[in-house]
This record gives C-alpha cells, structure tokens and sequence, in this order.
C-alpha cells in the first residue's frame, strides 16, 4: 500500500494514526500478513501531510442527462 492509498484508506474510515496502527497490529498477528503490505512508515506518512498540504475531498451532484435522476459522487 502506497502513502497515498494509505492516507486515502485512513480518510475514507475517519480514522487516525494510533488506530491504523492498531488494525495493521491486528492483521499481522491473526492474518499472517506482512506490516509491509498494509503500512508505510510512519515517517513518510506524516511527509504527504506537511509536504503536499492538506488531503480535501467532497460530495459532487452529478446529473448524467436530462430526465435522469441526480447522483453523488464522493
């Protein structure tokens, strides 16, 4: 998992670090799975932060055409 699907993933879940850390935690032991595959370090997760700014997302109202309902996209 990328920074970047990382911060995404964390964003979509309304979660934090201490709690991503407790979910990585939780697969490693009961899944077998490697820390590696789920998580970057620490580190260069706080980087996309200070470096790229603040990560923003929305609701968007999407009509695909006349006489069809409204959509949202997230």
């Amino acid at each position: 998992m990328s920074k970047y699907e990382m911060a995404a993933t964390m964003k979509a879940a309304n979660i934090g670090i201490i709690s991503w850390r407790e979910i990585v935690k939780c697969f490693v032991t009961c899944c077998e799975i490697e820390c590696e595959a789920l998580t970057m370090s620490e580190c260069v997760w706080r980087k996309l932060g200070t470096d790229h700014g603040k990560i923003k997302s929305g609701k968007y109202f999407y009509s695909p055409g006349k006489g069809k309902r409204e959509e949202i996209i997230q």
